[in-house]
């Protein structure tokens, strides 16, 4: 097959701008590579530093996410399912259950308690839907440990049970010590 320099011309031109246009798709997608390791690393780090434990679970309720914060408690649960998981049954019930509330689109906010080194420990619990436009991919879920706060409402709630008596105590003390000089002052009166 003969090509003619026409051809040849017209081929070298047509090679340059897909080789141009490759090149710019290849930057353009170098750029795009760029922002989502960007933006990755932004969830990585927010997901990794955060005073909370962090886990990703797909539609199957397999875990493809977690942080060191749930593995230093539950171990890694990264391709488990809950029920593949060392939990006890109630824990296991807890998960199953708002996994699916979480799976069905609502978003879970409830306190519960979980034993970590033999000490019960207050969270706060919020699975929500992982949301592709309008599709449910997956659910995250937060664990955020919320004892010490609980500790602290309940010891403010004390002491304010505490003054409240205190006040009550010393309103009823100085009832009693005005009625007691109103009846001595009748009584001067009367006599």
């Amino acid at each position: 097959m003969m090509i003619s320099m026409r051809d040849w011309t017209g081929l070298a031109l047509a090679t340059a701008l897909l080789a141009g246009a490759g090149g710019l798709a290849r930057a353009a997608d170098g750029a795009a590579e760029s922002e989502l390791l960007a933006r990755e690393s932004l969830l990585r780090a927010t997901v990794d530093n955060g005073p909370f434990e962090f886990r990703a679970r797909d539609r199957e309720e397999r875990s493809f996410m977690e942080n060191a914060n749930l593995v230093a408690h539950w171990g890694s649960i990264l391709g488990l399912c809950p029920e593949e998981t060392t939990t006890t049954p109630e824990e296991l019930a807890i998960w199953r259950s708002n996994n699916r509330r979480a799976l069905a689109g609502e978003i879970v906010d409830e306190e519960v308690v979980y034993v970590i080194d033999g000490e019960p420990r207050i969270f706060q619990n919020i699975i929500a839907p992982i949301r592709v436009g309008n599709e449910i991919h997956g659910i995250l879920g937060l664990n955020i440990d919320i004892s010490e706060r609980r500790r602290a409402e309940d010891d403010l709630e004390e002491y304010r049970v505490h003054l409240e008596s205190l006040v009550d105590s010393r309103t009823r003390d100085l009832i009693e010590a005005r009625d007691a000089a109103e009846a001595a002052s009748r009584a001067k009166s009367a006599f």
